[in-house]
């Protein structure tokens, strides 16, 4: 299923649009609640410049090729050279914790939750190559979308006298925010009518629509009826 209908080029470019359509306004809606006072306007403009710089990072590191593996090397912030100490643990932190790799790509071709034995091998390299423009371009929004809300929030705590906590903080909180726009495709997080076999064939597509209608239901309901003004801001 995820061969026939998610390998083509068209289905990559076509995901990158989610994270003008989801992440964007995710993260203007993370500015509104930090800054109360900010306006709609305002808020738009500096996610903006904070999605450009790290858009920026990313397709300056460009493509290339493993000459030992033979596979594409897409862009990727992992390899930008000049990022800050807390950058770069910040983003080893979201690569470890999954929050970067685990893509409903891998999720619907099955590598999310491949065992341990199965790493390497011809099927995993040939499903590797098969998902790689649609994983690729799911990791681009998240990378965007998790650097730039960890700054966003590094910059709301710059004064905090504990940088340390000020970092754990922030790092929670772009989990957050990557999680509640990009959505979270591991197998503790799949609904369990989900997760049998059967269910994982004939609902395959279907994890991306149950998560993107609780999402704006939940935002819908939160605009009208949210305990605080801060949260009403954030949601519509």
């Amino acid at each position: 299923g995820f061969v026939w209908y998610l390998t083509a080029p068209a289905s990559a470019i076509t995901n990158v649009l989610g994270g003008v359509m989801i992440g964007f306004p995710t993260l203007v809606g993370h500015y509104v609640r930090m800054y109360p006072g900010l306006s709609y306007t305002k808020a738009a403009a500096t996610a903006m410049l904070q999605i450009s710089k790290s858009l920026g990072q990313i397709m300056s590191t460009g493509f290339s090729v493993d000459t030992e593996d033979k596979r594409i090397i897409f862009p990727s912030i992992e390899r930008k050279k000049n990022l800050t100490d807390a950058e770069r643990i910040a983003y080893d932190r979201f690569t470890a914790d999954g929050l970067i790799d685990i893509t409903a790509a891998y999720d619907q071709s099955g590598l999310a939750s491949g065992p341990t034995e199965a790493y390497t091998g011809k099927t995993r390299k040939v499903m590797e190559a098969l998902t790689s423009l649609f994983h690729h371009a799911e990791r681009f929004n998240r990378e965007i979308i998790a650097m730039s809300s960890f700054r966003a929030a590094m910059e709301k705590r710059k004064d905090y006298a504990d940088q340390k906590q000020a970092f754990d903080e922030s790092i929670q909180e772009a989990k957050d925010l990557t999680n509640r726009s990009m959505f979270d495709y591991s197998m503790p997080n799949k609904p369990r009518y989900m997760q049998s076999a059967p269910a994982r064939v004939i609902l395959q597509f279907k994890q991306f629509p149950q998560q993107m209608t609780f999402f704006l239901v939940h935002n819908f309901l939160n605009m009208i009826k949210g305990k605080s003004p801060a949260e009403r801001r954030e949601a519509t």
